[in-house]
């Protein structure tokens, strides 16, 4: 596969959203194409308005730099390389954990975001769903 399909950006969602309702937190979760648009996006009941959209940034951000967000965030403290790159897109880029890029192989075909939990718990959520299925 080298591309995300609709079915698999479904699977991604739905897994995250059933993984949160196990543990009983209530998140946002988002799927984005290698291009960063977005192809699912899931809001359980009860999730944090903020998470709505700091989801969708997770998800943006790890397709467009093509790693987890949670590896980008010594990069973007002062001083460091992309210190300004959260401020210098036109779209939102975050280096806060819970956003996972995904690859099919070495091709990037899109990013997963989750917010809503506490920062393990959203890269948890992300981590089991991303574990539900194969790419």
């Amino acid at each position: 596969m080298h591309a995300l399909t609709q079915d698999l950006a479904a699977r991604l969602a739905a897994a995250a959203e059933l993984h949160a309702l196990e543990l009983g937190i209530p998140v946002s979760i988002a799927v984005v194409d290698a291009s960063g648009v977005l192809a699912r996006f899931v809001r359980v009941q009860g999730s944090p308005l903020v998470s709505v959209e700091i989801s969708q940034n997770k998800a943006f951000t790890s397709a467009a730099m093509q790693v987890d967000t949670a590896g980008i965030v010594e990069a973007v403290q002062p001083g460091n390389p992309l210190y300004t790159a959260p401020v210098s897109h036109s779209h939102v880029l975050t280096a806060i954990p819970g956003g996972l890029v995904l690859k099919s192989g070495d091709t990037v075909i899109g990013g997963l975001g989750v917010s809503g939990g506490s920062v393990d718990q959203d890269v948890a959520i992300a981590a089991a769903a991303l574990a539900s299925v194969s790419l």
